[in-house]
């Protein structure tokens, strides 16, 4: 492809550059999701373009970590009232993302 020739570093550069740029033009079109949906769809585009970037295994986990703390940290009080009171129909969104999702990374897998 397009990218596996190119050696690791000038691989993250690329998602780098790439991130900050989607991110970018996704907050002037004001974008909420801005700055998770733009580094995310650079990534995309990376591994699409053969540019694979692999991570320590460590590394990961202190990046999930910082990503769940982040969610928590955004849980206020009333929202978690919100959904103890609707709670069926988070879980319905819920189970039919995970299905959707479990669907397409079947079909993909084919």
């Amino acid at each position: 492809m397009l990218l596996d020739a190119f050696p690791q570093p000038l691989r993250w550069l690329v998602l780098l550059g790439g991130s900050l740029l989607l991110a970018a033009l996704l907050m002037v079109v004001r974008l909420p999701a801005a700055m998770l949906l733009g580094p995310m769809m650079a990534a995309i585009a990376v591994e699409a373009a053969g540019g694979g970037i692999r991570l320590p295994r460590s590394l990961l986990y202190v990046s999930q970590a910082v990503i769940g703390c982040m969610i928590a940290r955004a849980l206020t009080p009333g929202i978690l009232g919100i959904f103890a009171y609707r709670w069926p129909i988070f879980l319905g969104v819920i189970l039919a993302v995970v299905a959707a999702a479990s669907m397409i990374g079947a079909r993909i897998g084919r």
